[in-house]
């Protein structure tokens, strides 16, 4: 099998998993496709949601983002008791607004008076 990555994913009372295989979309030959057919279908019996991934489904400026925000997250600056209780405001404000990244968090940092950044 060439499964690159298993999610845990804890949906409300209830886990999931998702299972990803990487692959440059170059390297997809006949064989490849084929062994990921059997590898789809192991998971599909096994009631796992799986799917390809290809350099074509990466965001690259959300994987930035989350890259930047993971940096920002170990700020010793801010007690991780702030960062958690910020996270989920900033999280709704990203989801609601259609402003670029940059822009939303320094909105947010204005709002809660912190630092820049």
């Amino acid at each position: 099998m060439t499964t690159d990555m298993l999610l845990t994913v804890k949906q409300e009372e209830s886990i999931k998993f998702i299972a990803h295989s990487i692959k440059p979309s170059n390297k997809l030959t006949k064989r490849v496709v084929e062994k990921l057919q059997i590898e789809k279908e192991f998971f599909k019996d096994q009631k796992i949601e799986w799917a390809l991934i290809t350099e074509r489904q990466i965001n690259y400026n959300l994987f930035r983002n989350v890259e930047w925000l993971h940096n920002a997250k170990n700020n010793d600056k801010l007690s991780n008791h702030h960062i958690n209780s910020l996270e989920d405001n900033l999280y709704y404000a990203i989801q609601q607004s259609e402003k670029p990244f940059a822009k939303v968090t320094r909105e947010q940092d204005e709002l809660f008076g912190l630092p820049s950044g």
